[in-house]
């Protein structure tokens, strides 16, 4: 848990810094003004510690960006939860009893900056983001670096990219000495439908486990032995609701 809290007290002294002295309050943006919230559905399935499965989750999402910094962007707010069911066939030999569920959540926060806007408001204007955070589950808790690009392909029609990487150093998976190497990659479609703004969107999450070996008692110098192991390759699919 020391990595932890290393990663996530580097990451806002990163956030602290790029705030500048004569900040002014800006109107929320958003989704480029289509809206700040996400509500939905999942369904997810792949493999997890050699064992097949599937799970079905509710999501929620908020991100907003509301303050000029120092770096001529926008610093924000993001937080992401899901709640749902799952059941994979593997066993974890570390002794992890809720890393195959059946009940499963996950809740992060982060704290997302604009790096660049491009155009302002037309097809092709372009929103690119990068975000430092920290999030808990069943499976472990950790720091993450996540980064967003979003374009207008249309009057109302946006495609957005999604990456997130969660380093083994930064993950503590409730047992001892292991931690998760994940990435997580989403591509979105949010268009309207009706009055609705909906989002579709595919994600494909993959990831080794770390376990560092014990601390060499007559050699103190040499680092401890570190086994990688495959942990999971998982798919998701699901819509939402834009407010």
């Amino acid at each position: 848990m020391s990595r932890i809290s290393t990663f996530v007290m580097t990451s806002l002294g990163i956030v602290l810094l790029a705030l500048g002295l004569d900040t002014s309050r800006a109107r929320a943006q958003g989704l480029l003004g289509l809206g700040e919230m996400a509500v939905g559905g999942s369904v997810h399935f792949g493999e997890r510690l050699d064992g097949g499965g599937f799970g079905l989750a509710a999501n929620f999402e908020y991100a907003s960006m509301f303050e000029e910094t120092a770096l001529g962007g926008y610093i924000g707010a993001e937080f992401l939860a899901s709640l749902g069911y799952e059941s994979f066939g593997g066993e974890d030999p570390y002794g992890g009893s809720m890393t195959q569920g059946p009940l499963v959540f996950d809740l992060q926060v982060g704290f997302p900056v604009t790096l660049f806007k491009i155009g302002s408001g037309a097809p092709g204007t372009t929103l690119f983001t990068v975000g430092l955070g920290c999030g808990m589950g069943v499976q472990h808790a950790y720091g993450y670096v996540r980064s967003r690009i979003l374009t207008a392909v249309g009057p109302k029609t946006f495609v957005e990219l999604m990456g997130r990487w969660t380093p083994s150093e930064a993950s503590s998976d409730w047992t001892e000495r292991t931690g998760l190497d994940l990435y997580e990659a989403r591509v979105s479609v949010i268009t309207p439908i009706g009055d609705l703004n909906l989002q579709f969107f595919g994600e494909w999450s993959t990831g080794d486990r770390a376990r560092v070996g014990p601390e060499d008692q007559v050699h103190w110098s040499r680092a401890p032995s570190e086994t990688v192991t495959s942990f999971q390759s998982i798919w998701r699919v699901g819509v939402g609701f834009i407010f």
